[in-house]
């Protein structure tokens, strides 16, 4: 067994000598020759970790960003944590304190470690920060954001958030590289709403037994050039997993290809097609497994979830993190992770109100009763339809439709934007613009009744002005009824009609009442004779009245 050993650390020194030929070694980063292929990634494979048995602890792990290999080795029997050689301007942590506090930090001036004057990051610099072991350096101060960094070494802990609010909490380190080595070494992260960013070109290295530790939610983040890398995947206290694993003989790398960009944001209720492959040259004929996880971090069942090819309904608002892991022949896994955020359902909301209008005529606005909604951060807007058609009217809460001739009906829907998909609601309730004239025209008061003497007596006739919805206004000439009863006692009504374009009619009356109450004036007697006999009596004449 020891002699199969050597021979399998013999064939590691020869792929190390025979790197070390074409790259001049610097640290522990062996950089790769200028291959006329562009940005050509050299990887040295981890293949070795899994011939040996599990006490001898022996594990190599490689990353390889923007054209550098990196050896990174840790035997069981000589676990260190990392350390270079200090020069002028590096940091180191002088024990356990907040970041920012100048009295955490030590500096080397050439010669020999002072008290620093200044914070990591306050300044830019190509220098290295170390955490020392038995060193835990909080970042207490919520999206603090250094200047350019050469690298950050944790051998101790590195404590991201220690107060561990609800509040999301984003860190950005510009340091070139991060590595975590060292028992007891992590990078913790304390509050479940936590986000670390590394630049572009940054890379970061966890050598046994570092670790990446703390709460553990889909908000506990990793980003590299503002692509997320890494999200926890799993209870509290247990590592992240890394997208982009190289395993295999040869380099294995899952590949999504649908969605095809990190983050996509979908509808809610929309089915999410997942394609994925790989690229590299793995061992054996790879297999495929697809992990689906909702907002709240819980599994989500997924149907032919190791087919290259799947789909889900992204029913539940938030953001889905999914994953596809290759495995090949050896066992050797990569995953990488994308993001879906799927949207809340828009609400309608609703609009008002019916109204009768005349033809011709504009209606007044519809107005929003109660407006919709949509996903936190979207950008709301509408769309109203007539008569359940498109074209789109207007994208406002409110609409002021055109002059109608017809009875229409308006709706309107909620558009919930964002990250530039808009997702809709449903339609709301009709609101009816009916056009027709039910009302009548309204005249001016008419005359009060009379009582006249005599059917000689009827006043002479007059106009009753008029206002219709609409028709207008005008005036309308009364006609008198034929007298009802005799000419000294009866009534006659006079009438004022109109009926609008639309048949409605109005009516307005005055009552002309003849009733002669006045006694006839005689003219005057004869004045009184005395005669002597009967036969004297004059004839009898005719006396006039009036």
């Amino acid at each position: 067994m020891k002699t199969t050993r050597i021979n399998y650390v013999i064939c590691l020194i020869c792929i190390v000598l025979f790197s070390s030929n074409i790259n001049a070694k610097t640290g522990n980063k062996l950089h790769s020759p200028n291959f006329p292929i562009h940005n050509l990634q050299y990887k040295i494979i981890s293949f070795f970790s899994n011939l040996f048995d599990e006490n001898d602890d022996f594990k190599i792990s490689s990353t390889a960003k923007n054209g550098e290999i990196e050896i990174d080795s840790d035997v069981s029997l000589t676990k260190t944590s990392i350390a270079f050689a200090d020069t002028t301007g590096d940091f180191r942590s002088n024990g356990s304190g907040n970041w920012t506090d100048i009295l955490s930090w030590e500096t080397y001036n050439g010669a020999t470690w002072v008290p620093a004057t200044e914070y990591p990051g306050q300044s830019a610099g190509t220098y290295t920060v170390t955490v020392q072991s038995s060193h835990t350096i909080d970042i207490v101060s919520n999206n603090l954001n250094t200047q350019n960094i050469g690298s950050i070494i944790i051998n101790g802990i590195l404590n991201l958030n220690p107060g561990g609010g609800g509040a999301q909490f984003d860190t950005t380190l510009n340091a070139g590289s991060l590595t975590i080595s060292g028992t007891g070494s992590a990078l913790n992260f304390s509050g479940q709403k936590t986000a670390l960013y590394l630049p572009s070109n940054s890379y970061i290295e966890v050598i046994n037994p570092g670790n990446i530790t703390g709460a553990c939610s889909n908000n506990t983040k990793i980003y590299i050039d503002n692509k997320l890398i890494a999200t926890c995947a799993g209870g509290s206290g247990s590592t992240l997993t890394f997208g982009e694993i190289v395993a295999g003989s040869g380099t294995l790398n899952a590949d999504i290809l649908t969605p095809s960009a990190y983050s996509s944001t979908v509808c809610n209720g929309q089915v999410v097609t997942l394609s994925g492959s790989y690229t590299g040259t793995p061992n054996g004929s790879p297999s495929y497994q697809w992990t689906l996880r909702d907002k709240d971090f819980n599994l989500v069942s997924i149907t032919n979830s190791t087919s290259a090819t799947t789909s889900f309904t992204a029913s539940i608002a938030g953001e889905y993190r999914v994953s596809l892991s290759v495995t090949d022949g050896s066992s050797f896994t990569n995953t990488e992770t994308k993001i879906v955020i799927a949207q809340s359902v828009p609400t309608s909301g609703s609009i008002s109100a019916n109204q009768t209008i005349c033809s011709g005529t504009a209606p007044a606005a519809l107005t929003s009763s109660v407006n919709g909604s949509g996903s936190t951060g979207a950008i709301i807007s509408y769309e109203w339809i007539a008569n359940g058609n498109e074209p789109i009217l207007a994208t406002t809460a409110t609409y002021g439709p055109p002059s109608l001739t017809a009875t229409t009906n308006y709706q309107r829907r909620t558009v919930s934007t964002l990250n530039g998909v808009a997702c809709y609601s449903a339609y709301t309730t009709a609101v009816t613009i009916t056009v027709a004239d039910n009302a009548p025209p309204v005249f001016s008061s008419a005359p009060s009744p009379i009582s006249i003497e005599c059917s000689t007596n009827i006043p002479a006739m007059t106009n009753l002005g008029w206002t219709d919805n609409c028709d207008g206004t005008g005036s309308v000439t009364g006609i008198d009824g034929s007298l009802v009863g005799g000419t000294c006692g009866g009534t006659i009504t006079r009438t004022w009609s109109y009926t609008d374009n639309a048949g409605n009619n109005a009516l307005e009356t005055q009552i002309i009442t003849v009733n002669d109450t006045t006694i006839p004036v005689l003219a005057a007697a004869p004045s009184d004779i005395t005669v002597q006999c009967v036969a004297d009596v004059p004839v009898m004449t005719n006396l006039p009245w009036t």
